[in-house]
């Protein structure tokens, strides 16, 4: 049976496929091999005949093993559309996966342009989680076409890829703000600006969203997608990268509930696995429970928030990029709560005394500067789910595969 962490995974992971080229020989030597083109041919065809508007849906493919946003395709699922689709992910011979997911076309955008939001979050041996209080916008440089979703423009691929290697190709980079970045200030303003909106637009998500100001409620979303996404996948991290090796019975619970259940499980865990939790990188030491080492992670959360205030998980980076201005901190920050206690800086030593292994931490970080703050450990607020404020407004149960309300 699904655990309560990967059915809550249909809540805020767009519905995701894995493609494979079609390479005979690929498909005859490797049991690895998964395609799922025919499952993701009959849920375009679904969701587009369950659309009473006649909408087309539109649909965002990137290779797993891909970064700096090259080779990203989206595309309307029309006849032409998968068409184009399947042969440009077969064009491709070395076998690699594709990811292919709906595309969240109505995102909430500033100044007319679409944005994504980095966390950085800070994984353990102890199987501690931190999330880290300094996230920042990454902006598009042109404004954002709901009509015009393509990346077959230059100006397409400015409009809905927000990846800075993407975006520094633009004349206008740079010129809004510096380095296309803002941060929590301008976002908290953004959400409290649109959140009536929002409310209007999530069709009445009832007392829990309206109780609650909209900064608020959008954090609480993306704490609880941390704390469940790596419950989810703690198991292949533990194995892989010898983190999170020390938690018994998985991360906390939320009040002993299963807040989305339904749905199967093919989809789900592959896209899960591969979509954004297979591909975790970086150079961590083995388990302490066979070495003897220890060791942590940094994971980048790429996030997205669409017009009604919903938090969407794009992506989970095990070796992310960090902002200039954040750099410095951001590697004290993690030496503080990752490095210190096991090797004290004699200055600290020195000075007061350096908490010890055995000890919790439940106070931000581990000092009163530390921009961390320890999200394993404290509960994580039900309310944060956002089908949990629709079930109470109107009994409704969560859809399986997380595309429609």
């Amino acid at each position: 049976p699904l655990t309560r962490s990967l059915r809550s995974l249909y809540e805020y992971l767009p519905v995701t496929f894995i493609l494979t080229p079609m390479n005979p020989k690929m498909r005859l030597t490797s049991a690895a091999y998964v395609d799922e083109r025919d499952a993701m041919i009959d849920t375009m065809k679904t969701i587009n005949d369950e659309d009473s508007t006649g909408t087309v849906s539109t649909w965002i493919a990137k290779c797993s093993n891909g970064c700096h946003g090259d080779g990203i395709k989206i595309v309307k699922a029309t006849s032409g559309g998968l068409k184009d689709l399947l042969g440009y992910i077969d064009s491709f011979s070395d076998g690699i996966p594709w990811v292919v997911c709906r595309y969240i076309d109505k995102p909430l955008l500033y100044q007319r342009r679409k944005f994504d939001i980095r966390v950085w979050v800070l994984a353990t041996e102890e199987g501690k989680v931190y999330m880290h209080r300094d996230l920042v916008m990454r902006l598009s440089s042109v404004p954002y076409d709901p009509s015009a979703i393509t990346t077959n423009t230059k100006e397409g691929i400015l409009a809905n890829i927000t990846n800075h290697c993407v975006q520094t190709t633009s004349s206008t980079y740079g010129t809004q703000e510096a380095g296309n970045e803002l941060w929590w200030d301008s976002l908290s303003k953004l959400l409290v600006q649109t959140g009536p909106t929002a409310l209007k637009n999530a069709g009445g998500a009832g007392d829990l969203q309206q109780s609650m100001p909209a900064d608020e409620y959008v954090l609480k979303q993306m704490q609880r997608i941390i704390v469940e996404s790596l419950n989810a996948a703690k198991e292949n991290i533990a194995a892989e990268k010898g983190i999170l090796t020390n938690v018994s019975g998985g991360l906390p619970t939320v009040n002993g509930i299963l807040p989305f259940p339904g749905g199967s499980t093919s989809t789900l865990m592959s896209a899960a696995t591969a979509a954004s939790l297979g591909q975790v990188g970086g150079n961590q030491g083995p388990s302490s429970t066979s070495t003897g080492c220890e060791s942590f992670q940094m994971f980048g959360y790429d996030f997205l928030i669409d017009s009604s205030h919903r938090v969407w998980l794009l992506e989970i980076n095990g070796s992310p990029g960090v902002a200039d201005r954040l750099m410095q901190k951001l590697v004290d920050d993690v030496i503080e709560i990752a490095v210190d206690p096991k090797f004290p800086p004699l200055a600290r030593v020195e000075k007061a005394a350096v908490p010890s292994k055995s000890q919790k931490v439940s106070e931000v970080g581990s000092s009163s500067s530390n921009a961390f703050e320890l999200l394993y450990g404290q509960a994580v607020d039900a309310s944060a789910s956002y089908y949990a404020a629709k079930q109470q407004a109107k009994g409704a149960t969560a859809p399986q595969n997380g595309y429609s309300r």
